[in-house]
């Protein structure tokens, strides 16, 4: 909780591949950082990529979950999965 460092090996603000599972192929993941992008750079982030699904962890930052549910809704974004991960956030202790 409120830790500022990072994973080792991860690039905040960028791409980077990850192995779910051994010997499987890796998927690409963006790690944001507390600068957030906006929502127009988070539009290119998606359209870079053509994302089949979208996993979103967590329900609080509005960069983090209110962006991408706004381009889906206004079409601007093609994927058709988005995967909302609230992680807890809507436990009784938590709210």
């Amino acid at each position: 909780l409120n830790d500022t460092d990072y994973y080792n090996g991860i690039t905040t603000d960028d791409w980077n591949e990850v192995m779910l599972v051994k010997d499987a192929r890796p998927i690409q993941v963006w790690y944001a950082s507390h600068k957030s992008p906006g929502i127009v750079q988070l539009k290119q982030i998606i359209e870079e990529i053509q994302p089949y699904k979208i996993y979103i962890n967590g329900m609080f930052a509005r960069t983090i979950i209110q962006y991408p549910l706004w381009l889906r809704r206004l079409g601007a974004i093609a994927t058709d999965d988005l995967i909302v991960a609230p992680r807890g956030m809507i436990q009784e202790g938590a709210l």
